[in-house]
Formats: structure tokens, sequence, C-alpha cells
């Protein structure tokens, strides 16, 4: 087992597409490799889009890897007991308008989900996915989440609750795979505040610069005293590659875009076949 904290190996591990597939799975052969990575005194963290709740779940499955969690793309991170050590929101001075410019580029209410304009905003705090809408007809179709029920409310009146509600990020979503337009328009209001991760090919997030995983996995493993030259990264999409950069050695996907490819170190197929890498078999 490995004692020594330089000698320690750390899997930073993306959730959606990499550690799961899209059934919600963890390939048995990743399963076993994980335990036995954190039974030889190594650690593996998640780090995620997804919420600290969704995390948690997949950590009951594992059975290991709960000291540290990074969610929300960095913005959020809690450690084994609970305590938060990193909460970054969007800034209080463009949450309003902010809300009110993406609010004003969603048709949700009254274009037909499968209609090719379709556009629909999302946004999140610390605990909660954000739907607004009046179509409850929505729930099925945005069924099979893990962590809290998305909240679904009217429009009326909401804007006067969004600062209360101190978003971490916003998500659109989009029929038509093309984003140019929107991260244009949002550049020009409110330039060099965010970055735009592409997370699935119909997703776009509006993130604040200061939240990516990378950050995320430097401010893990100053905290915990971690040898940075001992850390690893994996994932499959846009949002992991700030982790791609942080390290030394890291995993891409191979359902991975060939643009997150050419920024890993490693193609792999499974999360088990970037820990036998790392771990030299």
């Amino acid at each position: 087992m490995t004692n020594n904290r330089d000698e320690k190996k750390i899997l930073f591990c993306d959730l959606d597409g990499t550690l799961i597939n899209h059934l919600g799975e963890i390939d048995e052969y990743t399963l076993t490799r994980i335990r036995q990575f954190c039974d030889a005194g190594n650690e593996f963290i998640i780090a995620t889009g997804r919420q600290y709740d969704d995390i948690t779940h997949f950590e009951r499955r594992i059975d290991r890897g709960d000291n540290y969690r990074v969610s929300q793309n960095g913005a959020v991170i809690i450690d084994g007991a609970g305590n938060t050590l990193q909460d970054i929101r969007i800034d209080d001075d463009i949450t309003l308008p902010l809300y009110n410019h993406l609010e004003g580029l969603s048709n949700e209410r009254t274009v037909p989900l499968d209609d090719p304009s379709y556009i629909r905003l999302e946004f999140t705090n610390d605990a909660n996915r954000y739907i607004i809408t009046t179509r409850p007809e929505l729930t099925g179709y945005l069924g099979g989440d893990i962590g809290r029920t998305p909240i679904f409310e009217d429009i009326n009146g909401f804007a006067n609750r969004i600062q209360s509600i101190r978003p971490v990020k916003y998500v659109i979503f989009k029929n038509t795979p093309e984003f140019s337009a929107e991260k244009e328009g949002l550049e020009s209001l409110f330039p060099g505040r965010f970055y735009y991760p592409m997370t699935s090919p119909n997703t776009v997030e509006v993130v604040p610069l200061a939240s990516t995983k990378g950050a995320g996995l430097k401010f893990v493993t100053k905290h915990a005293g971690f040898n940075l030259d001992n850390c690893y990264a994996v994932g499959d999409n846009g949002n992991d590659i700030p982790m791609f950069q942080a390290v030394k050695v890291s995993f891409a996907m191979d359902n991975a875009s060939d643009d997150v490819k050419q920024h890993a170190t490693h193609v792999v197929a499974t999360v088990g076949e970037a820990i036998d890498k790392i771990m030299g078999a």
C-alpha cells in the first residue's frame, strides 16, 4: 500500500461519458480497478459538471473515493466531511442581466420539443437544477436524472428571485448543435466573464472563468498536499480539457471528439484501462 503522500497517485475522473455510459452504468472492470487503485492507497476523485448529489450517488456504487468531490465544473468543491471548500457563483452585478438575456433566447414555451429551432435554458446553484417552463410534459422529456428533481416554474416573477438563488452556471440546449451566435452575443455583452464548454453536441454551458475542472484539480491538490506530478485526469468532453492541461498525463475516452483527444496524452476505452496505464500494468 502507498503511504507516502508524495508517492500517492490521484486520478480525477469525469462522470458522464467517462465513468458512466449513457445508461448511467459503470463497467465491471473499471469498478474493480478503481477499488484496487484506492485500496493501494491512491485517491479517486470525481470531477463533473453535475451537482454534488450526483457524485455521492456514484461514490456509493464504487464504495471508494469520497475524500473530495469536484462538482459544477470546479465551482463547488466539498470534502469527505461535507465541508464546502470552494463555492464560486456568477457575480451579483451581472446575475440579473445575464438571466434576462438568456431567457430571451429561449423558445421552450412556444416551440415543439422536436422542432429544429428548439432552445431551452437551465441553470443550477449548489443544490438544485432550475428549468423555467409552463409545460409539465417536459418532466418526461428530461427524465432519468440522478440528482434532485428539476424545478419547473412559470417565468412570471422568477427574475425577482434569481439573485437570491445565486446561480453557479447556465446551460443552453438546442436541437441544432450550433452555438456560435449565442456565444458571440454573450461575449459582446459580458466580455471576459465566461467560457463556454460544450458538454454534449446539443449543449453549451455558460460558466464563470474561475470555474474550471483544471482549477478545481489544482485547488484540491494544493489543499490536500498532493504532488501534482502524481495527478492524472480522464474525461471525454470540452470541459475536461482544463484538467488535461493541469497534469502531465491525461486520458481521453475513445468516444471523445478529435479536439478533446488532441489535448490528452493517451486515448482509452475505459477508466479501468486508464488505471492500468497509471499503475504500469
